[in-house]
């Protein structure tokens, strides 16, 4: 593996974790002010579209870094 993949795999971790971690930060601050948690369903969705987001931006990243 050259270096570019190595960072490329890197940005989706880092990416990939962060958001997952918004996702969750999200749902807590939700609970402790009183509204409603989120059902399976909404917690599924938030998930498949911060994933599909971490991957569109690490890509864009990725295509950034290479023009270089």
């Amino acid at each position: 593996m050259n270096k570019m993949t190595k960072v490329f795999y890197g940005i989706v971790g880092f990416g990939v974790a962060g958001f997952y971690l918004l996702n969750s930060a999200i749902c807590v601050s939700r609970m402790k002010y009183g509204y409603r948690a989120f059902t399976a369903g909404e917690w599924a969705t938030s998930s498949i579209l911060t994933l599909l987001v971490a991957i569109i931006l690490t890509w864009w990243t990725f295509i950034i870094l290479m023009k270089k």
